[in-house]
């Protein structure tokens, strides 16, 4: 699989395009998926002047190395105060792929929030396996099948 090397030129500027691109900017809070989603979280959290919020997921590997299940921590941890009980967020991440790990976050998360759109730096649109059509989805730029490595990954 041919690997794309992102540069943190690359991850500002796709930040600051998505942050113009979106034009519903009324949300209450950022929430972004650890570990990728971290810094591209803060980034738009500057850019949107919100409160932060990270939600852990982990993801187990079974004999194999084939990727097991996902488990979604619902316990929201916030930088900043959120004033209403029942929030709109920005639910980001740094990609997807599949499709699975945002699919989780999602029907884990859907009761505590009024409306839930989502950003990634980059989408495998070819690859995703899960229909997102019910959601706004915003994203810098899609990929085909390479694998991506980010500033903040070891390649390996």
């Amino acid at each position: 699989m041919p690997k794309r090397r992102i540069s943190w030129k690359e991850i500002e500027s796709g930040s600051r395009l998505l942050y113009k691109k979106i034009p519903n900017k009324d949300y209450d809070g950022i929430v972004c998926i650890a570990t990728g989603g971290l810094i591209f979280g803060k980034l738009l959290s500057d850019l949107f002047n919100l409160p932060l919020g990270i939600v852990s997921v982990s993801r187990y590997k079974k004999k194999g190395g084939k990727i097991g299940e996902c488990q979604v921590n619902t316990n929201i941890h916030w930088n900043k105060k959120i004033s209403r009980k029942k929030p709109s967020i920005l639910l980001v991440d740094d990609i997807i792929d599949e499709g699975i790990t945002m699919q989780k976050v999602i029907c884990a998360l859907k009761k505590k929030f009024t409306r839930i759109d989502i950003a990634v730096l980059f989408y495998k649109k070819v690859r995703t396996k899960i229909d997102f059509s019910k959601y706004r989805i915003y994203y810098y730029k899609s990929v085909g099948d390479e694998w991506v490595i980010f500033p903040w990954e070891i390649d390996k």
